[in-house]
């Protein structure tokens, strides 16, 4: 099976753990956490590489332009929380990944909770080759997800209706291959 290569972390500077509101870039980040339903965290373009988790308990959300590489760690959303992220769209993006909004590296077996308000938005692919997603709610939480979900473990739950819409702009493409045998 084809394998998604991992992007080059190298290229974006160490920027330690963020806990809070405010805007933050690119970078290496040790975990990146909001707790307070009043937070506002903006995400400006790029490649948000971690180590730990990426843990959204309350507040808004908002990045446009992003790729999430998690080495390890889970990228947790909870329902109650306005997230509205996409991943690039571009043809020659580096060091982020064009259509490609959260991969969970080879080896993390982490999870993936996609969850959050009836206004909140993922637009892009999912990939956990070896990690669980999660999507879905209750009520009127999480109505509808513009994303390709890949993993090993796909869980799709709760009472509130999941919209899928898979729009292939809007995704990871797997480059064309040609093999050729003697």
């Amino acid at each position: 099976s084809y394998q998604v290569p991992p992007p080059d972390c190298s290229q974006v500077p160490e920027r330690g753990s963020h806990n809070g509101s405010g805007d933050i870039r690119q970078g290496r980040y040790t975990d990146i956490r909001v707790n307070s339903a009043t937070s506002e965290l903006n995400l400006a373009p790029g490649l948000y590489c971690l180590s730990g988790d990426f843990t959204i308990n309350g507040g808004t959300v908002n990045g446009q332009g992003v790729t999430f590489y998690l080495t390890s760690g889970d990228f947790d959303v909870a329902g109650g929380v306005t997230i509205n992220i996409s991943a690039p769209y571009c043809t020659n993006c580096d060091p982020e990944i064009p259509g490609m909004l959260i991969y969970l590296a080879e080896g993390n077996t982490g999870e993936v909770s996609l969850l959050g308000t009836s206004d909140s938005n993922y637009e892009g692919t999912v990939y956990a080759p070896d990690g669980m997603i999660e999507a879905g709610g209750t009520g009127s939480e999480l109505s509808e997800i513009h994303a390709q979900l890949v993993g090993d473990t796909v869980k799709l739950h709760g009472t509130t209706e999941v919209n899928i819409v898979y729009r292939g702009g809007q995704n990871y493409e797997v480059p064309s291959m040609l093999e050729l045998y003697k």
